[in-house]
């Protein structure tokens, strides 16, 4: 049977009878755990029960009442009275969902504290897990051995190690050969171009502030550091989004719905590619993520921070971010102007803008060429459909799989119909609506002429993953309270077999996505360099004028001759130099007879023919 945590009202007689029993059933085995007969909590009437001044939570199954809990809360204070389950509902999670309920209803709080038998060693464990430390301990009338337990600032989840090691597994990648894709070459030389004060935004991608604050202080430690270096943030910034998701899913069903949530995020399409390469969608996913776990776990300032981050990559986050921060004034009004938090949301958007709009102007001369330069898709782009607004439904159909997408179904119904009585089904239902209207506000940029690039909508699909992994194991557990053990493994058998083949097919597609990545490591990486030497060096290359190549190796060759990408351009006019893949049009220009070659690259000039 499935359980439901409610808030009780004891004004209603029977409520109140119903917990009195409760009481005392509970109650009497932990006196007999701790050897204290007298117990007051055995003695205590229902009218005493109903004059406490306490608030009650109960878990009811099938209409019984199994569990309950009492509390009080005074300022940032949580002070939990009385935690009682029936005893023929030990073990089965009911003292978990009351506190998973408690701490969700409460989850601003800054201090918990909870007391209980220094004996009751289930009891100490339970709180333990939780993030509670004995804080004293002390004989109270009865002569019952007491311990009162607290916790700081909520249940956070420890994330230091977690960043550290998506650090260090992003390091050991670079042990193969790692360069970076076309926007993020142009942050990096825009980092460079910040340090020589010689920024020029006129050409290459859409100007974003977030990897400019780190490929500007990477510039200083050389040519050869800065690129592998925001290398090393993305994909740990993607390694971190997969560990997020799991984190999540996890959170909200257990750890297989977080193994579902981390796969399924693994093998979608393209994720993995786009991120080992250097773009930025793995960053904003783990910061989107991270920031909804620190909302979850009451750190709502380092939510709203890491929203600001996330904020520096993609426009599409602010009415979100926006929309909290002024979440974080309004419930910070206590009868006086909230000017800290004010000054906090308001400074804090003053600087996104800033950060977004003053260097493309200093830059490019207009502060919007980011959107102008939005608004100049790929020829194949979703903006040159029939319909832009539904053909990025279309295409961003085949990111996931058909499972994927049940999964997420299923746990969006599912927690419609718990919404009143399990606090995490508003978590369910919210990670349900973000996701949709961060679909639909890519969809509208499409139609309004923005690329619509399939890696955009990285965000929402990761959230139904998340999604999914809630939804296929509640269907599990849903099948266990009707059918028993055997309908629960009859569901989880059914699950692994509708996975298995659109599993098998989406690693083929990343086993052929890491080996794309491989060519174009060497592309862009030593095979680019070997040509330029081949040629006499960056200086001999420049000599004969202009440096042409064709529109997606600009950026990547601009950086290895320390020209602006603006400077290296797609149409080719004699004299110069053309610098090209043997598989470009450039590559046979007949105005530019070949210097040199590798086994990637050519170099022509037309200086030769004189």
């Amino acid at each position: 049977m499935s359980l439901a945590v409610v808030p009780l009202d004891l004004a209603d007689d029977a409520t109140l009878a119903q917990l009195v029993a409760l009481q005392r059933a509970g109650y009497a085995v932990e006196a007999e755990l701790i050897g204290a007969p007298s117990l007051p909590p055995l003695r205590e009437t229902a009218e005493q029960l109903r004059a406490s001044g306490e608030r009650f939570l109960g878990a009811r199954r099938a209409g019984a009442l199994v569990g309950a809990v009492s509390y009080q809360r005074a300022g940032e204070s949580v002070d939990i009275h009385r935690l009682v389950v029936d005893p023929g509902a030990f073990r089965s999670g009911v003292a978990t969902a009351l506190l998973d309920a408690l701490e969700a209803r409460e989850a601003d709080a800054r201090h918990w504290t909870v007391g209980t038998g220094a004996a009751n060693a289930p009891a100490r464990a339970l709180y333990e897990r939780r993030g509670f430390r004995p804080a004293e301990q002390k004989i109270v009338p009865g002569g019952i051995e007491w311990v009162r337990m607290e916790r700081t600032a909520g249940p956070a989840r420890p994330w230091r190690l977690l960043v550290l090691g998506c650090l260090g597994l992003a390091a050991l990648s670079l042990l193969a050969p790692s360069t970076p894709t076309y926007d993020p070459w142009a942050w990096i030389i825009w980092g460079r171009e910040i340090v020589q004060l010689d920024l020029v935004t006129t050409d290459g991608p859409s100007w974003k502030p977030l990897p400019i604050l780190f490929t500007a202080p990477f510039a200083l430690l050389g040519d050869d550091a800065a690129p592998q270096l925001w290398i090393l943030v993305a994909r740990a910034g993607g390694f971190l989004s997969i560990a997020m998701a799991f984190r999540l899913a996890a959170r909200l069903a257990g750890p297989l719905a977080g193994t579902i949530a981390a796969l399924a995020l693994l093998v979608s399409d393209e994720f993995i590619r786009n991120f080992v390469r250097g773009n930025s969608e793995g960053l904003l996913v783990a910061l989107c993520l991270w920031a909804l776990e620190r909302h979850l776990d009451g750190r709502r300032w380092d939510a709203f921070a890491l929203g600001f981050a996330a904020g520096l990559l993609r426009p599409e986050v602010w009415p979100f971010w926006g929309l909290y921060g002024l979440w974080l004034v309004l419930g910070a009004r206590r009868g006086r102007p909230p000017w800290r938090e004010l000054a906090l949301v308001g400074g804090a958007g003053v600087l996104m803008l800033v950060l977004w709009f003053v260097p493309e102007h200093l830059g490019s001369g207009s502060a919007l060429r980011a959107a102008e330069r939005a608004r100049q898709p790929n020829p194949d782009s979703a903006a040159f459909a029939a319909s832009p607004f539904l053909e990025v439904f279309r295409r961003s159909a085949s990111i996931l799989t058909v499972p994927v997408y049940l999964g997420a179904a299923a746990a969006a119904l599912a927690a419609w119909r718990a919404r009143r009585s399990d606090p995490r089904a508003t978590v369910v239902l919210g990670l349900a609506a973000a996701s949709t209207a961060l679909m639909v506000a890519v969809a509208l940029m499409t139609e309004a002429g923005f690329a619509g690039n399939l890696r955009y909508v990285a965000l929402p699909a990761a959230v139904v993953c998340i999604l999914a992994g809630a939804g296929w194991v509640g269907l599990a557990r849903a099948a266990r309270t009707r059918g028993g053990r055997g309908a629960a493994i009859a569901v989880a058998v059914a699950t692994a077999t509708l996975f298995a083949p659109f599993t098998v097919s989406d690693v083929r597609q990343l086993d052929e996505g890491m080996r794309r990545v491989a060519i174009e490591a060497d592309l862009y990486g030593a095979n680019l360099q070997a040509v330029i030497a081949k040629a006499g060096g960056e200086a001999r290359v420049k000599a004969c004028g202009p440096v042409f190549t064709g529109p997606f190796q600009t950026q990547a060759l601009a950086w290895h001759l320390h020209l602006h990408g603006s400077e290296v351009t797609i149409f080719p006019m004699a004299p110069g130099t053309i610098v090209a893949p043997h598989y470009t049009a450039h590559a046979r220009d007949p105005r530019f007879p070949v210097v040199t070659t590798t086994t990637r690259w050519m170099v022509g000039s037309s200086c030769r023919a004189r």
